[in-house]
C-alpha cells in the first residue's frame, strides 16, 4: 500500500460502531446528534493526527488527554473536517464529531484501517520488562538484520528504523498507535518483513498497542517503577499492564529468575501460549545439577504449561564470554537435548554486565523462536560489535579514574549497574551522579537511593528531567531516603557542574584532599594509586536535552560534560 491512504468519515464511524466504541455522532451544521451511520456526510479523510499543529486538508483529529479546546480555534479553515473524542466540542469547532467511549482504542482501530493493517503484514517481536528492553531490542534487531538481509524495523525508546538501516531519534518507548501504524506502513513500503518493538506498561494502560499481535514476546524482569498519579497508581496495576503482552503473543520468552514467574506462566497457560525459559548459570552451577534438577528447582512454573525450550547461558569466569545451549522440554516433563541449533555456541559480548548477557540470551531465543538459525561466526560478530547508545558507555581516565554513562533510572537498573562495577573492577570506590524525573515514577527517588546504598561511597544529586517539579526539592527528597550515614551526599542542581565536581573530587581522593570519605574509615587510610575509582553518571545516557517546565532544553550531554571535567584536571589527556 504505497498510494495515499483514504477513508470516508462514514467508514470511520462504522469502525467505531463495529468495535462498540461509538456513543453518538454530532453533526453541528444540522444541529443533530445521531447513531445512524447513514446520516454521516460523505467526506473523505486523507490525513489523521492527534496534534492540532499537524492539520491540513481533509484532516481527522483525535482529541485525547488533557486537551485545551482553544487549540481548535479556526482549525476548520485549515483543513480539519472532523474529530474523534470522548466529549462534544461543537461549542468550539463547526465540524462533525464522533464521540466514543475510548479515544485511544478508537485511534488504534481507525489508524489500522487507515494504513491498511500493516501490523498484519509484519512478523512482530515485542519486548517488555522494567530493565533491559532497549538493549535486548538492539541486539535482536542487529541479529535480524543478518537473518533478513536488513529487512527489519525497530521501534524503541532510543531509536526508530523503518528501512532496515537508517536510525532516527525516538521520543517514547512505545509510540502512539497512530504513529506505530504509520511507521509500520512505511516499513512495509520499504520491504520490511520483521519488526522489533519495545513495549511499555503505558502501551497497554492507554491502548497504544490495541490490535497488535506478536509472533513472539519477551518478558525480561519486573520491579516497582512508574508508580505515580499520572502513570500507574500501584505496582499491581503496573505489573498487570505488563502482563497483557502474554495474551497478545504466539509464544513467550521469559527469564527464569524473573519475579512473579509462576503468575506469568499461569497467564501463559490460560492463553495457551508456549513458553521458552532463559536461565543464566555459572560454570560451577552448570556442573552442579542436571538439567532436570535445574528446571525443577529454579523454573518451578506451572506443570501444565507448555514449555517449548529452556535456553541456558553458562558464564565463563571472566563474565564476558558465554555459551548458550537449548533444550526441549516435552509435554509431560521429559527432557531431550536439541542438537544442531544456533544457540549451542560460544560467543563474545561487547556490552559490559551480566545483565547484558541475559539480554543477549533473550535476543537469541527470540530469533530462534521465529524460525531463524544463524551461522555462529555471524552471531559472534553481531554480539561482539553491537553497542547501545548511552548504555554502559565507559570512559577510561588517567590514574584509574573511570566513568560509566548509563540510562539506569530506577532501583533495578542502578542496583544492577553498581553490582556489575563491583564485579568488573577490583574493590572499586563508586561515586554516583544521579537525579530523578519530575512528575512521574515517584517511587524511583527512593529506589535509586536504596540502590546507591548497596555499594556507592558518595552520591551527587542533580537534575534529571525535573519538568514542572523543583530539581532542588527532588534532590532533597532523595537525600532524605539515605539511611547509611557512611554514604556521602551533596546536591548540585546543574548537572554538568555536578559531573565536574564528581571528577574533581575523585582525583582529590588520590591526594587525600577530597570531601568524599576515605575508602577505609576505620584505618583512616587514603586510597592507593591503583585503587579504581568509578563515577557512575546515571539517568540521561546519551541524551542532549533536559525536560524543564514542559520544554526540551538543550544540554551539553553527560559525555561532553565528563570530557570537559577530565580536561580541566589533566588537559587534553584524560
Amino acid at each position: 500500500m504505497s498510494s495515499q491512504p483514504v477513508l470516508s468519515l462514514r467508514e470511520i464511524a462504522t469502525i467505531t460502531q463495529q468495535y462498540q466504541l461509538l456513543h453518538e455522532i454530532i453533526l453541528p451544521q444540522q444541529a443533530q446528534w445521531t447513531t445512524d451511520i447513514q446520516q454521516v456526510p460523505h467526506i473523505n479523510i486523507t490525513h489523521i493526527t492527534y496534534d492540532t499543529r499537524d492539520t491540513h486538508e481533509a484532516t481527522l483529529l483525535f482529541i485525547k488527554g488533557n486537551f485545551n479546546p482553544r487549540y481548535l480555534q479556526d482549525l476548520d479553515t485549515h483543513g480539519l473536517v472532523a474529530y474523534v473524542a470522548q466529549q462534544d466540542y461543537s461549542e468550539y469547532i463547526n465540524v462533525p464529531g464522533i464521540i466514543v467511549d475510548d479515544v485511544y482504542a478508537a485511534m488504534a482501530r481507525i489508524s489500522a484501517e487507515f494504513y491498511g493493517h500493516p501490523e498484519q503484514e509484519l512478523t512482530i517481536l515485542g519486548i517488555t520488562g522494567t530493565k533491559g528492553k532497549t538493549t535486548t531490542a538492539f541486539l535482536t534487531f542487529a541479529l535480524l538484520q543478518q537473518c533478513t538481509d536488513y529487512r527489519v524495523g525497530l521501534l524503541s525508546s532510543e531509536s526508530l528504523c523503518v528501512d532496515g538501516t537508517t536510525m532516527l531519534p525516538s521520543h517514547l518507548t512505545t509510540p502512539e498507535s497512530l504513529d506505530s501504524l504509520r511507521m509500520m506502513r512505511e516499513a512495509r513500503n520499504h520491504g520490511i518483513t520483521h519488526l522489533v518493538m519495545e513495549i511499555s506498561s503505558q502501551a497497554y494502560k492507554i491502548g497504544r498497542v490495541i490490535g497488535i499481535h506478536f509472533a513472539s514476546a519477551a518478558f525480561l524482569n519486573i520491579s516497582p517503577d512508574h508508580i505515580s498519579p499520572i502513570e500507574h497508581p500501584t505496582f499491581e496495576n503496573y505489573l498487570y499492564c505488563k502482563r497483557q503482552i502474554i495474551r497478545n503473543t504466539d509464544q513467550l520468552i521469559v527469564n527464569a529468575d524473573c519475579d512473579y514467574l509462576r503468575l506469568l506462566t499461569e497467564d501463559a497457560l490460560q492463553a495457551t501460549v508456549p513458553v521458552t525459559f532463559c536461565q543464566m548459570l555459572t560454570q560451577e552451577q552448570r556442573g552442579d545439577a542436571s538439567l532436570g534438577e535445574i528446571v525443577k528447582r529454579d523454573i518451578a512454573g506451572n506443570s501444565a504449561v507448555e514449555v517449548r525450550n529452556i535456553v541456558q547461558t553458562v558464564i565463563d569466569a571472566d563474565h564476558v564470554h558465554f555459551s548458550t545451549h537449548a533444550y526441549e522440554l516435552e509435554y509431560g516433563g521429559q527432557v531431550t537435548t536439541r542438537t544442531n541449533t544456533v544457540l549451542s555456541q560460544h560467543s563474545h559480548l561487547a556490552l559490559l554486565g551480566e545483565f547484558n548477557i541475559a539480554n543477549a540470551t533473550v535476543a537469541l531465543a527470540l530469533i530462534h523462536s521465529v524460525g531463524f538459525t544463524i551461522d555462529h561466526n555471524v552471531v559472534d560478530h553481531v554480539l561482539s560489535t553491537t553497542r547501545v547508545p548511552g548504555r554502559m558507555e565507559r570512559i577510561v581516565g588517567k590514574h584509574h579514574v573511570d566513568c560509566i554513562i548509563d540510562y539506569a533510572h530506577n532501583y533495578l537498573s542502578v542496583s544492577a549497574l553498581i553490582h556489575e562495577v563491583q564485579q568488573e573492577y577490583s574493590n572499586p570506590y563508586i561515586i554516583v551522579v544521579t537525579g530523578s524525573t519530575g512528575g512521574k515514577a515517584l517511587d524511583r527517588r527512593q529506589g535509586i537511593i536504596e540502590a546507591c546504598q548497596e555499594g556507592a561511597r558518595a552520591v551527587v544529586l542533580t537534575t534529571d528531567d525535573s519538568n514542572f517539579d523543583d530539581p532542588q526539592a527532588i534532590a532533597q527528597e532523595m537525600q532524605s531516603y539515605i539511611t547509611d550515614h557512611a554514604l556521602y551526599s551533596t546536591i548540585i542542581v546543574d548537572r554538568a557542574a555536578a559531573l565536574a565536581f564528581a571528577v574533581e573530587q575523585a582525583y582529590a581522593l588520590r591526594e587525600g584532599t577530597s570531601v568524599f570519605p576515605a575508602l577505609d574509615e576505620q584505618q583512616g587510610s587514603d586510597l592507593s594509586q591503583e585503587q579504581p575509582i568509578v563515577i557512575l553518571a546515571v539517568g540521561k545516557g546519551d541524551e542532549d536535552h533536559q525536560v524543564i517546565q514542559g520544554r526540551s532544553v538543550p544540554y551539553i550531554g553527560d559525555r561532553a560534560a565528563i570530557d570537559c571535567a577530565y580536561q580541566q584536571q589533566h588537559g587534553d589527556e584524560k
